[in-house]
């Protein structure tokens, strides 16, 4: 949010408030950072990163689907014929990939899948949210970062689990501020995707994303 905020003052801009944009701000605030994120790092600690990587290669999917299903989007049996084949060779990739864990891994497989549902959510308010067809890339951003500080400082202060930034160690207070620069920068470039070329093609990026989280793992 810190991050946002000094690249608004940058450009000259001031946040302008309404009670569309923040409805807008708390909903996907709550889809784009708090819910995927608190999700993400709970089954981290069950499934191996190259599952968690495959995982959201299906937000294309969802996204197309809710999509079409909204009528956002034109189906055609060829985008349709597509879909079907990634979500075939996701679900192989998982099949194989997946760690012998009897009942346990295929229900935290589905646990894993509520982050891409999640940010297949936020690309559809982003692009069809009412009140946010005049605001900027990074104002609406800025709602978004603010949004999902609402709730994760709220989430903080009833779980006892506030970090004080002066008490903590050099190093972690680095990791905050590093992950907040790229997070800032990831998705101001997502919704600027999402405004210029829509929801469906921009969340392909997903796919560029298992590729690097399955290299990664390999490592």
């Amino acid at each position: 949010l810190s991050c946002v905020s000094l690249v608004l003052l940058a450009m000259g801009q001031r946040p302008k408030f309404s009670r569309k944009i923040v409805v807008f701000g708390l909903v996907a605030g709550l889809f784009a950072g708090v819910l995927p994120q608190t999700v993400l790092f709970w089954v981290s600690g069950h499934l191996p990163g190259i599952v968690l990587s495959i995982c959201l290669a299906l937000e294309s999917l969802f996204v197309f689907a809710i999509a079409a299903t909204l009528r956002l989007e034109q189906p055609s049996l060829m985008r349709l014929f597509v879909r079907l084949v990634g979500l075939i060779a996701v679900l192989l990739l998982l099949c194989t990939s997946m760690e012998a864990d009897g009942l346990g891994a295929p229900l935290w497989v589905l646990a894993g899948l509520i982050v891409p549902l999640c940010y297949a959510i936020e690309s559809i308010l982003v692009a069809t949210m009412p009140g946010t067809e005049d605001r900027s890339p990074v104002e609406l951003l800025w709602f978004i970062m603010l949004g999902s500080s609402v709730w994760g400082w709220s989430a903080a202060l009833l779980t006892d689990a506030v970090i004080d930034p002066w008490a903590a160690q050099t190093q972690t207070v680095l990791l905050i501020a590093a992950v907040g620069v790229l997070s800032a920068i990831s998705n101001g470039s997502y919704i600027l995707t999402i405004r210029r070329m829509g929801a469906v093609f921009a969340s392909q990026y997903a796919y560029v994303v298992t590729v690097l989280g399955v290299f990664w793992s390999m490592l």
